[in-house]
């Protein structure tokens, strides 16, 4: 999978697709943006998206850094094993959690 996608869905939640990787995390992050304009509580669902390789870390902590300057209540869903390893070995695992 090369492509990733973020999709709207209710209530107040979004659900990523596809792979998360350098060459589309930018797009992947800006996608994600307007959905946080005017809201006070946001999921990001991650059960249908994999990460191939650490810009994972990067879209989630910059989604947690946009929503902090915007005061929406942020949170992530599905993480999978390997990302929450990843976090484990950066030290964020008690910053960016997932249920």
């Amino acid at each position: 999978m090369t492509h990733a996608e973020v999709i709207f869905r209710e209530p107040a939640g979004l659900q990523v697709t596809g792979s998360i990787h350098f060459n589309n995390v930018v797009s992947v992050f800006e996608s994600g943006l307007p959905y946080m304009n005017g809201a006070t509580s946001l999921v990001i669902d991650f059960k249908e998206a994999c990460a191939e390789d650490s810009a994972i870390l990067t879209l989630l902590t910059s989604w947690m850094r946009a929503a902090h300057a915007l005061n929406v209540d942020l949170h992530y869903h599905h993480l999978n094993a390997h990302v929450l390893d990843l976090l484990r070995v950066c030290g964020l695992e008690n910053i960016i959690t997932s249920t």
